[in-house]
């Protein structure tokens, strides 16, 4: 089997490792968290996701731009391109972070209204924030190597 071929075959078995594993633990996080602790990290999973549009592509530029530069002996651009980039992540990631906490309780009950779980548990604001700025963090450190 050549090369190519085992290395489709590798991914079409990662891909449904993951799908059975997801089907298989499903009850049991329901089990232990509850249908309502379900609902409301699938709510922020969805949140998360529809802020990473914010990022506009710009961990991804950011990581070519540091390939390309990494090739090169100019640690002050490098240094300079990190350090604006820095300046627009984290205002973004404190806007977010800001809007979701202030928008918590007006989300927790008009939208989510939980039964089980408090109020404080469906207002983690500051964690989508700080997991914004984490992705542009991750995408620099990666690219250090």
């Amino acid at each position: 089997m050549s090369d190519v071929k085992r290395n489709v075959v590798a991914n079409y078995v990662g891909q449904a490792w993951g799908a059975i594993i997801g089907v298989v633990f499903l009850p049991i996080y329901i089990r232990y968290i509850g249908i309502e602790g379900f609902g409301v990290i699938g709510f922020f999973v969805a949140l998360q996701s529809l802020f990473s549009i914010l990022d506009l592509g710009l961990s991804a530029t950011l990581t070519r731009e540091l390939a390309v530069r990494s090739q090169t002996n100019l640690a002050y651009e490098t240094r300079d391109l990190v350090r604006t980039l820095e300046w627009i992540y984290w205002p973004m990631g404190g806007v977010i972070a800001l809007a979701v906490w202030g928008g918590a309780q007006f989300l927790a009950e008009h939208w989510l209204r939980p039964v089980a779980l408090s109020h404080s548990s469906c207002g983690c604001g500051f964690r989508i924030g700080r997991h914004f700025t984490h992705t542009a963090c991750v995408s620099v450190v990666a690219d250090c190597r």
